[in-house]
């Protein structure tokens, strides 16, 4: 199979229409028509993802977050874009992206992330981008936290709006960046939000809401995603977990 046969299976599971404008997804570097010996499967291009490509015998690598999302003016090698992007074209190892076109999937990184909370009922909001369930009984809202925390393998920080010890059954989820978007919240009856991490206006603006709101990490709440993707992808296909950036944001 060549690059463009895994650009159209990923097409076909999460089309690139549904990305957001200001994404950039499908195939960022490498040659449409070469045969694929094997595939990595990774949150972000990182060195240590070349280097298990590398291990693996993989000349493709399929990674969440893109790794050219704004435009390149220069490919120089003393900034880590650029030096990231040369030593991928000296391996010849192709890129493929899915982003929030993944995120946004039927079976996509929201839909698993209610999956891998338990929630049952899971419904899409009629905004057409999120997604809430329901757990199986009400809970508080600090056991709710130790739940996400034993299900993703994570540490989260808690807004207890109501209090620690309020009742939560409903839930709604947002992977990655939460995304300044509390309408749907209000409109779903959420008592619970989990996402990854939020700036400081979003949790500013979250803290004056009525429901908890739990942060459980960028990579935790993208990750059950991820797997599918992986499991949906023909071929030697190796999963590649490098928890990037989350000891620093939970």
């Amino acid at each position: 199979m060549k690059v463009k046969d895994y650009l159209n299976i990923i097409e076909d599971f999460a089309p690139k229409s549904l990305a957001f404008d200001w994404d950039n997804v499908g195939l960022m570097l490498g040659n449409p028509d070469m045969e694929v010996t094997s595939v990595v499967v990774a949150m972000d291009l990182t060195f240590k993802v070349l280097e298990e490509a590398k291990k693996q015998g993989a000349n493709l690598i399929v990674t969440h977050h893109p790794v050219i999302f704004h435009p390149v003016g220069t490919l120089r090698e003393d900034d880590f874009s650029g030096k990231i992007l040369s030593e991928s074209i000296r391996q010849g190892v192709a890129v493929i992206s899915a982003h929030t076109n993944l995120d946004l999937a039927p079976d996509g990184v929201n839909f698993n992330l209610a999956k891998a909370l338990g929630l049952s009922d899971i419904q899409l909001c009629d905004d057409g981008f999120h997604y809430y369930g329901e757990l199986n009984e009400s809970i508080t809202a600090a056991e709710m936290s130790k739940n996400v925390e034993k299900l993703l393998d994570t540490k989260c920080r808690c807004l207890y709006n109501k209090g620690a010890d309020c009742k939560v059954k409903r839930v709604g989820v947002s992977c990655g960046a939460f995304d300044d978007e509390v309408k749907w919240l209000r409109d779903c009856g959420v008592d619970v939000l989990v996402t990854g991490e939020a700036k400081h206006s979003g949790v500013l603006e979250l803290s004056h809401e009525d429901f908890t709101v739990i942060l459980a990490g960028h990579y935790a709440t993208e990750m059950p995603g991820l797997g599918v993707l992986a499991s949906i992808l023909p071929g030697k296909v190796t999963l590649f977990e490098e928890k990037t950036g989350d000891g620093l944001l939970v």
